[in-house]
């Protein structure tokens, strides 16, 4: 792996790792304050609502952490086992004698400055295997909205 890699698979472990923390902080506390409905809450919240929206709570974090986990997952397999790289080579293979694929932007030789395109159709690419790569999670969030 190149030292950019290195640098992009820290960045993202750094932020899974600090969204994980923070969850888990925001859950403790709100296990510490689930005895008794807080003040400001009295007059508009029973006890039983008061306890039922601490389980929604702590049900809805341990949800976020495990789709926080395998999205952070399905990115480092998309980003760093090639599959991303293999797939846009398959694209380009496929455009054959496409313009923006074969020949440079004005139509003529491929220039060096086309790296720029590719590059970034590559991250379009990436971003749409991410959405796709999400939709279970988001069926079953769309599936118990509703509940």
């Amino acid at each position: 792996m190149t030292s950019f890699a290195f640098v992009a698979l820290g960045l993202i472990l750094i932020r899974y790792f600090f969204e994980l923390c923070l969850d888990g902080v925001n859950a403790a506390h709100v296990r510490k304050h689930s005895a008794e409905v807080p003040k400001a809450f009295r007059e508009i919240m029973d006890a039983a609502t008061y306890k039922k929206s601490v389980q929604y709570t702590l049900a809805k974090a341990r949800f976020g952490t495990v789709s926080d986990s395998y999205s952070t997952a399905v990115l480092c397999v998309l980003l760093f086992s090639g599959l991303l790289a293999s797939f846009f080579a398959q694209v380009v293979e496929r455009a054959g004698q496409s313009a923006c694929f074969s020949k440079g932007s004005t139509g003529g030789p491929r220039l060096e400055d086309d790296r720029v395109y590719d590059r970034l159709v590559n991250v379009i690419y990436m971003f749409r295997i991410s959405e796709v790569s999400s939709l279970p999670v988001n069926i079953f969030l769309s599936l118990t909205r509703n509940v």
